[in-house]
């Protein structure tokens, strides 16, 4: 029993790390876009911290993305898949649903906040849909966390400790 909730902590532990990784890469790529564009048209592109400030503003986002809704959603579907015995394909399309709806609860309390639930379930509806891309890597790296630390062996990455807790794929 201890050794699966290791081997579930670190799979969701190095798929956090993925999402907010690849958060903070498509951010800089994104600013690297918009200073070629900032070049061409001879307009401003910001100050100083304007790049570092929108990497961590992001980079935080999805750390809050993983905690309050990456990770309940697919802890709860895994759980209800192991308890009822159900496929894979069954577990995600739950894990995706439990996401929309979490997405929906919080617009949904964010629009109580200002009198206009409606409105708040519209907005969490739509984060939910934005959410699906990251949703999806995030999936995927949990379920291939195998592959994922021993790619990492190949380049030299130190994860002993890791590699241990995981089963052998």
């Amino acid at each position: 029993m201890m050794s699966s909730l290791v081997r579930a902590c670190v799979s969701h532990a190095i798929a956090a790390g993925v999402v907010v990784a690849s958060t903070g890469i498509l951010t800089l790529a994104l600013f690297v876009v918009l200073f070629f564009v900032a070049i061409v048209t001879n307009a401003p592109l910001g100050g100083r911290l304007a790049v570092p400030f929108w990497t961590l503003t992001a980079m935080a986002a999805s750390a809050a993305a993983v905690l309050l809704c990456f990770l309940p959603a697919t802890v709860l579907a895994a759980a209800l898949a192991r308890a009822f015995r159900l496929p894979v394909l069954i577990e995600i399309s739950l894990a995706t649903l439990f996401l929309l709806l979490m997405t929906s609860a919080w617009g949904c309390l964010m629009g109580a906040g200002v009198g206009s639930v409606s409105a708040g379930l519209q907005q969490g509806a739509l984060v939910g849909g934005v959410l699906l891309l990251p949703f999806g890597l995030y999936g995927w790296s949990v379920r291939s966390t195998s592959w994922l630390v021993s790619a990492s062996q190949r380049f030299g990455l130190k994860t002993a400790v890791i590699a241990r807790s995981l089963p052998k794929s």
